[in-house]
């Protein structure tokens, strides 16, 4: 009788191991292959070659490519980023070719953890290099995000220092 019950209980710790197993998710591991911009980077799994773009942010780079914004705005982040070089690249200084990220995929976009448990976009935000989208709407990242944010305009970092935010940002929430 008691066999019975050992080895129904040792059949029953198994499955719960093997189920709980197959609920967890492995972290999706890339190797960076190319920095394109703060905002994109190019990556491989195994034969699978996918562009990441920063998750639930606008960067500079890709505020610069918007169609509604003007050439005044342009000049105005091109003025940024002459006085500001290495914050035009600071994703290729803060990532490494050829090293592998931990990424997630949310909504066609690539939330790429980039040092630790920093998100690439965590981090554009902390340093003034984007702003929260108008159209983001994820509860879990939000706090996050907008720590990061206030962080970052609190230190007057990047485009919070500078007319970009109120000539340009204002442009894309009409």
């Amino acid at each position: 009788m008691l066999k019975y019950f050992m080895r129904k209980n040792i059949h029953i710790i198994i499955q719960i191991l093997f189920f709980s197993s197959l609920m967890a998710q492995e972290p999706v591991m890339a190797i960076l292959k190319n920095i394109n911009s703060n905002a994109t980077q190019k990556f491989n799994i195994k034969n699978y070659t996918f562009y990441c773009k920063a998750y639930g942010v606008v960067s500079l780079a890709k505020l610069y490519y918007q169609d509604s914004i003007t050439e005044e705005c342009k000049n105005k982040i091109n003025l940024f980023y002459n006085k500001n070089p290495k914050l035009k690249y600071y994703a290729l200084y803060n990532l490494h070719i050829g090293q592998a990220y931990h990424v997630e995929f949310r909504n066609n976009q690539c939330l790429l953890y980039a040092k630790g448990e920093y998100t690439l976009s965590e981090l554009l935000l902390k340093n003034g290099l984007a702003f929260i989208d108008p159209k983001f709407n994820d509860d879990e990242f939000k706090y996050k995000f907008t720590e990061s944010l206030y962080e970052a305009k609190l230190g007057k970092k990047g485009l919070w220092n500078t007319t970009i935010e109120y000539s340009c940002i204002s442009q894309l929430r009409r």
